[in-house]
């Protein structure tokens, strides 16, 4: 675990993939998410513009923010990637795509010898799903994983989790998780569609 460094992600990924079981002594929870100045101003119910004069506060807010290492890291690590599991899966949601069809999580599971159900393939699914849909969103691509789907005919929750982390998804509600997804699948038919030329972006 790097010292004094920020570390951004999902809580629990950041807490399975970083940091050392048993390691940590106390933790500060925020439940309104505002930074320490801005909680202990909205407490006493000054507001923000209470504190403008007591720069001690933020002088130490800022010291305390810039002798930290931010440390930029994938939402979804790199377990899989480049991995023969992550290129058959790859290339199997590509000939999906092409086709206009889907694949699911159970045939996934089948591909890379996980069982076809349980917490284990859910969390082992989600990881390499994750993977792939991040590193089609930082070459310019839509979210391959659009078109991969529970028994339900659409994604699990972890794709539109991921979504928002991307910025991709602002609406929350039922009804806008399903018009992300219509039109992220869209996006993924018409960027892999057959008679079209492969897009020219780098391939992982």
């Amino acid at each position: 675990m790097t010292p004094n460094a920020l570390y951004y992600g999902d809580n629990l990924d950041i807490l399975r993939e970083y940091i050392p079981h048993e390691s940590v002594d106390p933790i500060y929870l925020d439940p309104l998410g505002l930074c320490p100045v801005e909680h202990h101003a909205s407490r006493a119910g000054e507001g923000m513009e209470g504190l403008q004069g007591r720069t001690e506060d933020w002088e130490i807010l800022s010291i305390g923010l810039h002798s930290m290492e931010v440390v930029p890291m994938a939402l979804y690590g790199d377990k899989y990637r480049g991995s023969r599991e992550y290129l058959l899966v790859y290339a199997e949601l590509i000939g999906a795509a092409r086709y206009r069809g889907t694949i699911t999580y159970q045939e996934i599971a089948g591909m890379i010898g996980l069982p076809s159900s349980g917490s284990h393939m859910g969390r082992e699914i989600g990881q390499l799903l994750g993977e792939i849909a991040q590193e089609e969103h930082q070459n310019g691509r839509p979210m391959l994983t659009a078109i991969a789907v529970g028994v339900s005919g659409e994604p699990g929750p972890g794709f539109f989790r991921l979504a928002r982390e991307l910025g991709k998804l602002e609406d929350s509600s039922r009804e806008g998780e399903r018009e992300l997804w219509v039109e992220e699948m869209a996006a993924v038919y018409h960027a892999w569609q057959r008679g079209v030329a492969t897009p020219s972006r780098e391939l992982p």
